[in-house]
């Protein structure tokens, strides 16, 4: 591990943590990998469709990432976050926190962080791409949101919540 790279100009030694070797990969390409930086620790972190803040905010405490009230209290407080998209006097993020499976360093979750990227999913993934759609509407993004979430708690078959949701409206 020593002699090898300096006869070859390869990077010097290895960096400490884990790597992604590739398959297959020559000696060269694995002293290359392994003088990289490493891959950070990361854990796989899921919002559930339907869950409400405090669901949340207890399966998160629960797995010992946060402590109880951590969540409930950042999302809360919408002021702390750059929303790009309209809130309508919502008094909290619940409802515009997008549900999936977030990938988060282990140890203590940075809540701000997280709420950070469901914002920003949320905006990307529903927001951007329906924005013209809500706008002939009539109907605004606030009462959507919360029609969505009542049908994600309320409907477990997606392919009935929009009948459910005619007959709601």
């Amino acid at each position: 591990w020593r002699v090898y790279p300096k006869l070859r100009g390869a990077p010097a030694g290895p960096k400490a943590g884990k790597h992604d070797l590739p398959a297959g990969a020559t000696i060269e390409g694995i002293i290359a990998a392994l003088a990289e930086n490493p891959i950070p620790d990361e854990v796989d972190l899921t919002c559930v469709e339907g869950w409400r803040l405090r669901d949340a905010d207890k399966a998160y405490a629960d797995k010992g990432l946060i402590k109880p009230g951590e969540y409930v209290a950042a999302a809360s407080d919408p002021s702390r976050f750059n929303i790009p998209f309209p809130l309508e006097g919502a008094k909290n993020l619940e409802g515009y926190l997008f549900p999936e499976t977030y990938r988060v360093p282990t140890g203590k979750l940075d809540v701000e962080l997280l709420i950070r990227r469901q914002i920003e999913a949320f905006d990307t993934r529903f927001y951007k791409k329906h924005r013209a759609d809500i706008a002939t509407s009539g109907r605004k993004l606030r009462d959507l949101v919360i029609m969505a979430s009542l049908l994600a708690r309320e409907e477990p078959k997606p392919k009935l919540r929009p009948k459910v949701a005619g007959v709601l409206y």
